[in-house]
């Protein structure tokens, strides 16, 4: 492993662990809380020289403000602010979809559970949705069963930072087939207060034959800066499946660094979904591990940029049995001088034979000045697999510009719709409402002009 200059004994991160106070804590959350920051003070924030994180620039990650503060200290916010926060954040979502999604709707308010913000109707039986905070009083055996014992931190520097830190998340418990069928909203909101830190943590287990949706939505009520380091861990018994969506539309100078770790047993199903459209630096490490046979993911990714905004989606998908299936497939969409990253990595192990595996990943670069570095890889160990990956890079195809032009659209219009038509297929599968505040948040720069989202 690339050595990294390790962060200061006095850091701020050290100090502000140091000095806070978590009353009542369980001991072996606040042993793996120091555990986790001994490793974060080993491994230090990543620089250029370390091979995962080559293309982006972390340096200011330290300087970002960041108080520890009491419960009671934190910003309030309305039901008014919200709503203005989720249309903001859009591009024409009607009141329909808020309205659905606003049925089943958690929101985290710098961190910080806001129940007066949250909608939970009652729940199924054998379902149990609530934040982690209060789930670790009522259901301590679970949740001591599985946090942090999935998303490792030895060698992921911001999920060692998030373990220190983890404040309040989701807990999400679906006992042997039970079944939600509306899509459960997970809103985060960074504020423009003191607190500009956040460390979402959030437990999803679906036990045998469960199924369940997720929404997780990250959005900014301000234009401070900020940095928001959630860290998603899942884990789906047999049959189990989990429809899983992001959406990372902060503001223009927040920092997005997120971890997602996924364990699947035999013959369950892993979707997920990413939009990326918001933030100065988006991070996204997304690490599925199938321990099961006949388990199944499908990995979407969207990323639409412009001005001098990054972006990086590294994925992860680990093979140790048979019959595995994994489909990855991520687009990116770069205006004025926005950079992306793709970096996806399939290892198919000794053992793992009829594995099927592929990856693509298309871009689209709508200026001479965005860039994007692609690296799709494989590591095959068994002989009996079927496995693919590709990557294109690429721009809109002038004589497709000059047809519709030809056809009485001006050359603005002409290249939205070229550019809608390259990004609608990656939310295909996407259940409504979800598409629809999908496609609401992609408005390009081109479309924003021209005054059209994205439509199937």
């Amino acid at each position: 492993m690339t050595k990294v200059e390790p962060v200061s004994e006095r850091s701020v991160f050290q100090e502000t662990f140091e000095a806070q106070g978590r009353p009542g804590e369980p001991a072996w959350l606040a042993a793996r809380r120091r555990d986790a920051m001994a490793a974060f003070g080993a491994q230090g924030i990543p620089t250029r020289k370390h091979e995962e994180w080559k293309y982006l620039d972390l340096s200011g990650v330290s300087e970002i403000p960041f108080r520890h503060l009491a419960p009671e200290q934190h910003p309030r916010l309305t039901a008014e602010d919200l709503d203005s926060a989720l249309r903001s954040a859009t591009g024409g979502v009607t009141d329909s979809v808020l309205e659905q999604l606003g049925e089943m709707r958690i929101v985290f308010v710098d961190g910080r559970y806001a129940p007066g913000l949250s909608q939970v109707p009652s729940l199924p039986d054998g379902v149990v949705l609530m934040n982690l905070e209060r789930a670790l009083q009522e259901h301590a055996t679970s949740v001591q069963q599985h946090l942090t014992k999935h998303a490792t931190f030895e060698e992921r520097p911001f999920v060692a930072l998030n373990t220190a830190f983890l404040q309040d998340g989701i807990y999400l418990h679906l006992q042997r087939g039970a079944r939600v069928t509306q899509p459960i909203h997970v809103v985060h909101v960074q504020t423009a207060g003191d607190v500009r830190t956040a460390h979402p943590r959030h437990l999803i287990v679906l036990e045998e034959g469960a199924s369940a949706s997720v929404v997780e939505d990250y959005l900014s009520n301000g234009g401070e800066r900020t940095l928001t380091n959630p860290v998603t861990e899942i884990v789906l018994g047999p049959g189990a499946r989990l429809a899983w969506h992001k959406l990372a539309r902060e503001g223009a100078r927040s920092t997005h660094l997120a971890g997602i770790v996924c364990r699947q047993e035999r013959d369950s199903d892993l979707s997920t979904f990413s939009v990326t459209r918001g933030g100065k630096l988006v991070r996204n490490d997304l690490h599925d591990e199938q321990v099961g046979s006949g388990a199944s993911c499908t990995l979407h990714g969207l990323t639409v940029l412009c001005g001098t905004q990054v972006a990086d989606d590294h994925t992860t998908v680990v093979h140790r049995v048979p019959y595995g299936t994994s489909r990855e497939y991520y687009k990116s969409i770069l205006d004025e001088r926005a950079e992306g990253v793709f970096n996806g990595k399939v290892f198919v192990l000794e053992g793992a034979q009829k594995t099927n595996a592929q990856q693509s990943n298309r871009n689209l670069l709508l200026s001479e000045e965005a860039l994007m570095n692609t690296k799709p890889q494989l590591e095959i160990f068994a002989d009996d697999v079927k496995c693919s990956h590709g990557a294109t890079i690429g721009q809109l195809d002038p004589e497709k510009v000059f047809y519709l032009r030809s056809r009485g659209l001006d050359r603005e219009t002409a290249r939205t719709l070229l550019t809608q038509a390259f990004a609608s297929d990656v939310l295909a599968d996407v259940v409504q409402p979800i598409r629809d505040l999908m496609q609401s948040t992609m408005t390009f720069p081109l479309c924003r002009r021209a005054g059209h989202p994205i439509r199937h």
